[in-house]
C-alpha cells in the first residue's frame, strides 16, 4: 500500500533566500515557514529516487527518500513538530508539506512530488540535492 503524505504547493517565499531543505511550517494557509531550517540539503545522506504507477493509468508518482546526517537533531525537531506540518523547500518553492505524527528517530525522510511531475524534473532535483551534500552554507 502506498500512502501519499503530502500536499503540493508552489509558493514563492519572497526575496529571502531559503536553503533547500526541511522547515517547520508556521502558517499553513499562507505557506509561511520558520526561517531556520530543520535540515538542509547539504546534510542529506542516502538519497534515492523511487516511483509508483497509479494503477490503470500512465501516471507515476515520484519520491526522493533519504536520511539526514544529524539524526538526533532531526528526531528532536520532528518531535517538536508533532501535530504540525513541515515543508520541503527547493529553490524557493514548497514541494511537499507532510504532517508530523511522531518523532522521526530514524533520520529518514520522503519528498513526495505532485502527480504529473515529469521524471526529468525529479531527477534534476535529485542531482541538485546530491551535489549539495557536504557543502558549507552561508549563514549557518
Amino acid at each position: 500500500m502506498f500512502l501519499l503524505l503530502s500536499v503540493s504547493c508552489s509558493t514563492q517565499f519572497g526575496k529571502s533566500k531559503l536553503h533547500d531543505g526541511w522547515y517547520l511550517i508556521i502558517d499553513n494557509e499562507e505557506n509561511t515557514v520558520k526561517n531556520r531550517p530543520i535540515a538542509t540539503a547539504n546534510k542529506f545522506d542516502e538519497l534515492k529516487i523511487d516511483s509508483v504507477n497509479v494503477q490503470g493509468s500512465d501516471v507515476y508518482l515520484y519520491t526522493i527518500t533519504g536520511k539526514v546526517s544529524d539524526v538526533e537533531k532531526w528526531a528532536k525537531e520532528t518531535e517538536k513538530a508533532i501535530g504540525s506540518n513541515i515543508g520541503f523547500i527547493y529553490k524557493g518553492k514548497m514541494i511537499c508539506n507532510p504532517k508530523v505524527n511522531a518523532a522521526i528517530e530514524s533520520g529518514n525522510f520522503m519528498i513526495n512530488f505532485p502527480p504529473y511531475t515529469p521524471k526529468a524534473a525529479v531527477e534534476k532535483v535529485y542531482e541538485d540535492l546530491k551535489n549539495q551534500k557536504g557543502k558549507k552554507l552561508r549563514g549557518f
